[in-house]
């Protein structure tokens, strides 16, 4: 659409996704541009009818068919081309003077619930929340958060690495092997690790549920990683060997005796209902040779939580108050002690669970109708390509350097407006060529078209 062209701010934008999708070929890479534009003006995507209905077809001649075809032909490039655009991207934000500061990596699952037979590899998935079973999908996801630079004040700020799909095994065809989460979980973040290099420190968030094999695998073979990490209260701890004497006879034990409750000192911080722990301990998950930090949280009920940090000069590589400034939770604990810090990195680790929230509420990721395995696979990552964009857009772009700081939400209900105003304007002009209106009334169109921005 002309009056689409016209405005420098779009022209920015395009040329952002235009990088993104620079694999594909003209007229593909243009349909999963417009794409993106019409899932940024819905204010809540539902589908890919309705975006196309509403936007897709004033921006572009094709069918609805060929926008289907977007995301169901396998000859088009796979989901993991996009992802690792947009992580590299991500890195070329991190400002010079945080060239040695570590990159946070969140990983966890959600399921998506559909309902009917109809969605290929669709299947019976254990819901912890509803403490059921639900038929859907378990979806893997990885968050990054990374420090960027805006009015001269760093700040963390959050984007997703795309998605993966659990297949379980009476859905997988016999030429297919099974993969659980830990297998798809090492062989993501390998490469994940691989691009981001092996000079910049990566420190790996999960819950309980994934502080085991494969994940703590990644923590020895590269030097580069580090773990904090929820651990089951079941774990068994260690406290450190005692010293040895001179003169001693017989092997230094590895281990002293087994942690018990009291040999933690629990602190009671200002403004926070929870008690504070930590301490040196050995335990059998990493191998008796090495030593971690345990902390542990105390509710008023007594209820105790743990977690580990593989490393304790964790302030060589973080900002400390960078991570102050992420949750008042980590202000309080890191005012009180500094040792804390691990404990509030840890809380970082519910960027993906906003994620998680807000690509559901927002980008319609539990109300997707398409059913064959692929487009659902492609179009799930492609409306984690625009969550991530639209996050990244104002830091690339400089007449949206207004937005830096916003949540992602409000950046896209903020774009959502302004192209919104372009299509409307754009559907005014499209008529105006079709009466065969004077020239002077269309260039006015095309005046008023340029001269958009955001405080419109």
């Amino acid at each position: 659409m002309m009056f689409l062209q016209e405005n420098p701010i779009v022209g920015n934008i395009y040329d952002f996704f235009s990088d993104m999708f620079n694999f594909e070929t003209n007229p593909t890479k243009n349909g999963f541009i417009l794409t993106a534009f019409s899932i940024i003006c819905d204010d809540r995507y539902q589908s890919l009818k309705r975006v196309f209905e509403q936007y897709y077809k004033d921006f572009s001649e094709k069918s609805k068919n060929e926008l289907y075809n977007l995301f169901g032909d396998t000859q088009y490039a796979f989901p993991y081309e996009w992802n690792k655009e947009i992580l590299k991207k991500a890195l070329a934000l991190i400002p010079e003077k945080y060239s040695n500061h570590a990159i946070f990596l969140s990983i966890d699952d959600t399921i998506v619930e559909k309902y009917g037979t109809k969605f290929e590899n669709c299947s019976d998935i254990f819901d912890h929340n509803k403490n059921d079973f639900v038929n859907g999908y378990c979806l893997l996801s990885v968050v990054m958060t990374f420090p960027v630079e805006a009015y001269n004040i760093t700040r963390l700020i959050k984007i997703p690495l795309g998605f993966k799909i659990l297949i379980p095994k009476n859905k997988l065809n016999d030429d297919k092997e099974y993969k659980t989460k830990f297998d798809i979980y090492s062989e993501w973040l390998k490469e994940i690790i691989d691009i981001i290099g092996k000079k910049r420190k990566i420190i790996i968030l999960c819950d309980a549920w994934y502080t085991k094999g494969q994940i703590i695998e990644l923590y020895y073979k590269h030097k580069n990683v580090e773990l904090i990490c929820a651990v089951n209260k079941r774990t068994n701890f260690y406290l450190l060997p005692p010293e040895r004497v001179p003169g001693q006879k017989g092997r230094t034990p590895l281990k002293g005796r087994e942690l018990a409750i009291e040999d933690l000192i629990f602190e009671s911080i200002p403004d926070e209902k929870l008690q504070f722990a930590h301490k040196e301990v050995k335990t059998d998950l990493f191998g008796l040779d090495t030593t971690i930090e345990l902390f542990c949280t105390k509710s008023q009920n007594d209820s105790l939580r743990y977690f580990i940090c593989t490393d304790k000069n964790l302030s060589s590589y973080v900002d400390v108050n960078l991570v102050k400034n992420t949750n008042p939770t980590s202000k309080n604990l890191l005012s009180f002690n500094s040792e804390y810090l691990p404990f509030c990195i840890y809380t970082i680790r519910w960027n993906i669970e906003t994620f998680f929230y807000e690509i559901k509420k927002f980008l319609g990721l539990e109300s997707f109708m398409v059913r064959k395995f692929v487009s659902i696979y492609r179009l799930i990552n492609f409306l984690s390509v625009v969550y991530a964009s639209t996050t990244l857009l104002p830091y690339y772009c400089k007449e949206l350097t207004s937005l830096q700081g916003l949540s992602t939400q409000e950046i896209r209900t903020c774009l959502g407006g302004f192209l919104r105003q372009v299509h409307f304007l754009g559907l005014i002009g499209s008529k105006a060529q079709q009466r065969k209106m004077p020239e002077k009334i269309l260039n006015h169109f095309l005046e008023i078209a340029k001269g958009l921005d955001l405080a419109c």
